[in-house]
């Protein structure tokens, strides 16, 4: 098991950081849709989308848990990896606090490059979250 927790500020209101990171155009995830029906909240399932070591990964995902504006966890699974990711979304002076804790587990024989894959995956969030800032603090 991997466990991951990142946090950065992005001097922009909760709001507007929640709704940046789950649009599909311009969010976290470069695409996803709902598969379930009705509104998204605890027990909806999606489809994301994200690029990884150059590569497209499909994954399915269940809501966990839902507050807007404050909290989204969701538990994922693409190919042999699974995970339960949580954003929480934290008003502070100027901003936002962006944080996640992402726990990866591996299946097969991928366990046995898990010291390949670890930072690999620490790096990718950590870009991920940079670029977020940058793009949400690119002055209107």
């Amino acid at each position: 098991m991997m466990k991951f927790e990142q946090s950065i500020m992005i001097n922009r209101p909760v709001e507007g950081v929640w709704e940046f990171m789950f649009n599909p155009e311009t969010g976290y995830y470069k695409e996803w849709r709902q598969t379930s029906e009705g509104p998204i909240g605890v027990g909806s399932t999606l489809q994301t989308v994200r690029q990884f070591l150059g590569r497209r990964q499909i994954g399915n995902a269940r809501v966990a848990e839902y507050v807007p504006n404050r909290m989204l966890a969701l538990q994922i699974s693409v190919g042999p990896i699974t995970a339960q990711t949580r954003y929480t979304f934290e008003p502070v002076e100027g901003g936002t606090q962006l944080a996640q804790t992402t726990d990866i587990e591996l299946r097969g024989w991928w366990k046995l490059i898990t010291p390949i894959l670890s930072p690999l995956l620490e790096k990718d969030g950590r870009d991920e979250f940079a670029n977020t800032k940058r793009m949400m603090e690119v002055p209107a």
